[in-house]
Protein backbone atom coordinates (compact mmCIF):
# COMPACT_ATOMS: atom_id res chain seq x y z
CA UNK A 1 0.00 0.00 0.00
CA UNK A 2 1.55 3.61 -0.82
CA UNK A 3 1.44 5.84 1.91
CA UNK A 4 -0.64 9.11 0.66
CA UNK A 5 0.54 12.86 1.02
CA UNK A 6 -1.63 15.78 1.62
CA UNK A 7 -0.76 17.48 -1.37
CA UNK A 8 -2.64 21.42 -1.30
CA UNK A 9 -3.21 23.45 -4.16
CA UNK A 10 -3.36 27.32 -3.81
CA UNK A 11 -6.93 26.74 -1.76
CA UNK A 12 -5.43 24.67 0.38
CA UNK A 13 -7.77 21.79 -0.77
CA UNK A 14 -5.83 18.16 -0.32
CA UNK A 15 -5.27 16.03 -3.69
CA UNK A 16 -4.16 13.07 -1.61
CA UNK A 17 -1.66 11.85 -4.10
CA UNK A 18 1.06 8.80 -3.13
CA UNK A 19 4.33 9.65 -2.80
CA UNK A 20 4.92 7.95 -6.02
CA UNK A 21 2.13 9.91 -8.23
CA UNK A 22 3.73 13.10 -6.72
CA UNK A 23 6.91 11.69 -8.41
CA UNK A 24 5.28 11.12 -11.49
CA UNK A 25 4.22 14.05 -12.12
CA UNK A 26 6.90 16.11 -11.33
CA UNK A 27 8.55 14.29 -13.47
CA UNK A 28 5.88 14.71 -16.57
CA UNK A 29 6.37 18.87 -15.32
CA UNK A 30 10.26 18.46 -15.86
CA UNK A 31 10.04 17.11 -18.99
CA UNK A 32 6.96 19.41 -20.18
CA UNK A 33 9.61 22.01 -19.87
CA UNK A 34 12.07 20.27 -21.53
CA UNK A 35 12.13 21.14 -25.23
CA UNK A 36 12.71 24.56 -24.44
CA UNK A 37 15.73 26.93 -24.01
CA UNK A 38 15.61 27.83 -20.32
CA UNK A 39 16.70 25.49 -17.81
CA UNK A 40 13.83 24.82 -15.54
CA UNK A 41 14.03 23.38 -12.18
CA UNK A 42 11.69 22.70 -9.19
CA UNK A 43 12.68 23.26 -5.86
CA UNK A 44 10.79 23.21 -2.89
CA UNK A 45 8.21 20.99 -1.19
CA UNK A 46 7.54 17.67 -4.05
CA UNK A 47 3.98 18.14 -3.49
CA UNK A 48 3.39 21.55 -4.12
CA UNK A 49 6.99 22.43 -6.25
CA UNK A 50 8.61 25.85 -6.80
CA UNK A 51 8.92 26.21 -10.92
CA UNK A 52 12.32 28.20 -11.15
CA UNK A 53 13.44 28.86 -15.02
CA UNK A 54 17.34 29.49 -15.43
CA UNK A 55 17.96 29.96 -11.54
CA UNK A 56 16.74 33.49 -12.04
CA UNK A 57 13.33 33.94 -11.68
CA UNK A 58 10.11 31.78 -10.29
CA UNK A 59 7.24 31.67 -12.81
CA UNK A 60 3.26 32.26 -11.44
CA UNK A 61 2.13 28.51 -12.14
CA UNK A 62 0.87 25.79 -9.91
CA UNK A 63 0.19 21.91 -10.03
CA UNK A 64 -2.31 20.38 -8.15
CA UNK A 65 -2.65 16.79 -9.09
CA UNK A 66 -1.45 16.16 -12.90
CA UNK A 67 -2.88 19.79 -13.98
CA UNK A 68 -0.44 22.42 -14.63
CA UNK A 69 -2.07 26.04 -13.93
CA UNK A 70 -0.55 29.08 -15.69
CA UNK A 71 -1.78 31.97 -13.64
CA UNK A 72 -1.54 35.60 -14.31
CA UNK A 73 -0.16 36.89 -10.59
CA UNK A 74 2.37 34.88 -8.12
CA UNK A 75 -0.49 34.61 -5.85
CA UNK A 76 -4.34 34.40 -6.29
CA UNK A 77 -4.10 34.62 -10.04
CA UNK A 78 -6.44 34.21 -12.75
CA UNK A 79 -6.00 31.31 -14.56
CA UNK A 80 -4.38 32.13 -18.28
CA UNK A 81 -4.23 28.47 -19.26
CA UNK A 82 -4.91 24.64 -17.62
CA UNK A 83 -3.42 21.76 -18.97
CA UNK A 84 -3.17 17.76 -17.79
CA UNK A 85 0.17 16.87 -17.39
CA UNK A 86 1.08 13.57 -19.08
CA UNK A 87 3.78 11.61 -20.96
CA UNK A 88 4.81 13.11 -24.34
CA UNK A 89 3.06 16.47 -24.12
CA UNK A 90 6.13 19.59 -24.24
CA UNK A 91 5.90 23.38 -24.47
CA UNK A 92 6.85 25.14 -27.26
CA UNK A 93 9.85 27.78 -27.15
CA UNK A 94 6.74 30.08 -28.82
CA UNK A 95 4.21 29.29 -26.63
CA UNK A 96 6.25 29.76 -23.13
CA UNK A 97 7.10 32.71 -24.30
CA UNK A 98 3.47 34.29 -25.01
CA UNK A 99 2.98 32.90 -21.67
CA UNK A 100 5.93 35.05 -19.86
CA UNK A 101 4.33 38.29 -20.96
CA UNK A 102 1.10 37.51 -19.86
CA UNK A 103 1.91 36.29 -16.06
CA UNK A 104 3.92 37.76 -13.50
CA UNK A 105 7.53 36.21 -12.69
CA UNK A 106 8.79 36.73 -9.50
CA UNK A 107 13.04 37.28 -9.65
CA UNK A 108 15.17 35.32 -7.28
CA UNK A 109 18.61 36.29 -5.07
CA UNK A 110 21.90 34.31 -4.90
CA UNK A 111 24.78 34.43 -3.16
CA UNK A 112 28.40 34.59 -5.13
CA UNK A 113 31.62 33.99 -3.84
CA UNK A 114 33.58 37.30 -5.33
CA UNK A 115 35.09 37.55 -8.73
CA UNK A 116 34.26 33.48 -9.06
CA UNK A 117 31.51 31.34 -10.91
CA UNK A 118 30.74 29.99 -7.41
CA UNK A 119 27.12 30.39 -5.57
CA UNK A 120 26.13 29.41 -2.32
CA UNK A 121 24.75 26.01 -2.42
CA UNK A 122 24.70 24.50 1.47
CA UNK A 123 26.26 25.02 4.69
CA UNK A 124 28.76 22.24 6.82
CA UNK A 125 30.46 22.68 9.78
CA UNK A 126 33.60 21.72 11.68
CA UNK A 127 31.40 20.09 14.39
CA UNK A 128 28.90 17.55 12.80
CA UNK A 129 27.92 16.08 15.87
CA UNK A 130 27.41 19.25 17.61
CA UNK A 131 26.23 21.27 14.46
CA UNK A 132 29.16 23.86 15.62
CA UNK A 133 31.02 26.71 13.56
CA UNK A 134 28.71 26.93 10.04
CA UNK A 135 30.56 27.75 6.96
CA UNK A 136 29.70 28.22 3.64
CA UNK A 137 30.04 26.09 0.90
CA UNK A 138 30.04 27.04 -2.65
CA UNK A 139 29.67 25.36 -6.16
CA UNK A 140 28.19 26.14 -10.12
CA UNK A 141 25.11 24.10 -9.82
CA UNK A 142 22.16 23.64 -7.79
CA UNK A 143 22.87 26.88 -5.98
CA UNK A 144 20.64 28.36 -3.14
CA UNK A 145 17.89 31.06 -4.20
CA UNK A 146 16.09 33.10 -2.20
CA UNK A 147 12.94 34.59 -2.67
CA UNK A 148 13.22 37.72 -0.56
CA UNK A 149 16.47 40.14 -1.14
CA UNK A 150 16.04 40.18 2.97
CA UNK A 151 16.87 36.82 3.56
CA UNK A 152 20.06 36.68 1.32
CA UNK A 153 21.24 39.85 2.55
CA UNK A 154 21.01 38.21 6.74
CA UNK A 155 22.54 35.50 5.20
CA UNK A 156 25.31 37.34 3.92
CA UNK A 157 25.77 39.23 6.80
CA UNK A 158 25.83 35.89 8.65
CA UNK A 159 29.18 35.18 6.59
CA UNK A 160 30.84 38.64 6.38
CA UNK A 161 34.33 37.52 6.86
CA UNK A 162 33.86 35.85 2.78
CA UNK A 163 33.61 38.25 -0.17
CA UNK A 164 30.44 37.82 -1.38
CA UNK A 165 28.36 39.45 -4.16
CA UNK A 166 24.47 39.12 -3.71
CA UNK A 167 22.98 38.65 -7.54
Amino acid sequence: MRKRTAEKNNSNKPTNLSDYEIEQRNKYLKRYFSKIEQDVRLIGYAGKPTIVVDNLYCISAHVYRFNLFFTDKIYNGNIITRLRLIEGIYISQDTFNTLLKQMEIKPLHKIKYKDTNLYLSGYNFRDQEKQEDKYPVFSKYNCKLYFKRQNAEEVMDEFSDYPLVLV
